[in-house]
C-alpha cells in the first residue's frame, strides 16, 4: 500500500497525517510546536518525532511534505531542511512554508492565501504554480493585521486613553484578558517579557468582539492591512480579479464566521472565498503525492 505523509509543523503543535494511494487518511498524530525558528531546535525536534513515531506506526510513507512557517525564506529553508533530514525519514521528502500547504489543502493554482493568526502573510500562486508573497515579515518589522498587530495595537489605544491623549475605550479593560490588574502591569508585563507576541495575540479575538469606535477601527484597518497584501501578492503574480480569483482564508482569526474574515471578504471583489477552514496537514499530504479532493470556491 502506497502511503503519504504530511506534516504541518507549527508555532503552538504539530499536525502529522498519513495518507493511502485513494486520499483516505488512516493515521494522524498532533504533538507540540514543531516550528524551530519560533520555538527552538531542541523543541521542535522533539515534537516532530513524537507527531512522526505515532502517525508512522500505521505504515511507511513514499513520499512526505512537511510546512513551516518561515521556510520561504531560503536561509531559513536549509535550516528546515537540515532538521528534517536528521529526523531518519525513510523516504524522499520535500519542504515549504505553511502558506503553500494551507492552499493547497482546499486549492490549486492559480488562486491566493491570506493567512492571519499571530502572524500574517498572502501568497499569489501563477497558473504555472509560481509563488509571489506579501508581508510575512516578522512581528517586528510587518504581520501587519495579525493577532499580535491587533493585541499590540488594542495595547497603544488602550495607553492613549489612559494617558488622556486617546478617545475613552473598552480597551482599556484589556489587563483583565491577559490576566492582570492594570495597564501599568501590562507594560511592565511587555517589557519585562512576561507577555511575549503570542500572549497579546490571545487578545485579538476579544478586541475583534468589543463593540466601540477604537476597536472598530483596530478591526477595520487589519482587515485594509490584510486586503492590501492579497491584492500586492496577486499583482506580482500576474493574476487577474475579476476572474474571480480563488482566496484560500486559513489561520485562527480567518475561520469561516469571524468577524475579521467577514470584513477582509468585502474589501476584496472580485476574489472569490473557498468555503471551509483548511487542514494544513492535508496540503502537505496533497503536496507529497497523495490524491487527496479539494474544496472548490463557493
Amino acid at each position: 500500500m502506497t502511503l503519504y505523509l504530511g506534516v504541518d509543523a507549527g508555532g503552538t503543535k504539530t499536525h502529522a497525517v498519513l495518507a493511502d494511494a485513494a486520499g483516505r487518511v488512516i493515521a494522524e498524530a498532533v504533538a507540540g510546536p514543531g516550528n524551530p525558528l519560533s520555538a527552538g531546535e531542541k523543541t521542535a525536534r522533539r515534537s516532530l518525532k513524537e507527531a512522526l513515531r505515532t502517525v508512522l506506526v500505521a505504515g511507511e510513507p513514499a513520499a512526505a511534505h512537511l510546512g513551516f512557517a518561515g521556510a520561504g525564506r531560503r536561509g531559513d529553508r536549509r535550516k528546515i531542511t537540515h532538521l528534517v533530514r536528521s529526523l531518519g525519514l525513510g523516504c524522499t521528502f520535500s519542504v515549504s512554508d505553511d502558506a503553500e500547504i494551507a492552499f493547497r489543502a482546499v486549492a490549486d493554482p492559480p488562486g491566493v492565501v491570506l493567512v492571519c493568526g499571530t502572524g500574517s502573510i498572502a501568497v499569489a500562486y501563477a497558473p504555472d504554480g509560481t509563488a509571489h508573497r506579501s508581508g510575512g515579515h516578522g512581528y517586528l518589522l510587518g504581520d501587519e493585521g495579525s493577532g499580535y498587530w491587533i493585541g499590540r495595537e488594542a495595547v497603544r489605544a488602550a495607553l492613549r486613553a489612559a494617558d488622556g491623549r486617546g478617545e475613552p475605550t473598552r480597551l482599556e479593560e484589556l489587563p483583565a484578558m491577559l490576566g492582570l490588574s492594570s495597564l501599568e502591569e501590562v507594560v511592565s508585563g511587555v517589557y519585562g517579557g512576561r507577555i511575549g507576541r503570542r500572549k497579546l495575540a490571545e487578545i485579538s479575538g476579544w478586541v475583534l468582539g468589543v463593540e466601540d469606535p477604537v476597536a472598530r477601527r483596530i478591526a477595520r484597518e487589519a482587515a485594509r492591512e490584510l486586503a492590501l497584501c492579497v491584492r500586492a501578492a496577486s499583482r506580482g503574480a500576474g493574476l487577474r480579479w475579476g476572474s474571480r480569483t480563488p482566496l484560500v482564508l486559513a489561520g485562527g482569526l480567518l475561520r469561516e464566521g469571524g468577524v475579521l474574515r467577514e470584513m477582509v471578504i468585502s474589501m476584496l471583489p472580485g476574489f472569490c472565498a473557498v468555503s471551509g477552514d483548511p487542514v494544513p496537514a492535508l496540503g502537505a499530504a496533497r503536496l507529497a503525492g497523495a490524491p487527496i479532493p479539494i474544496l472548490r470556491p463557493g
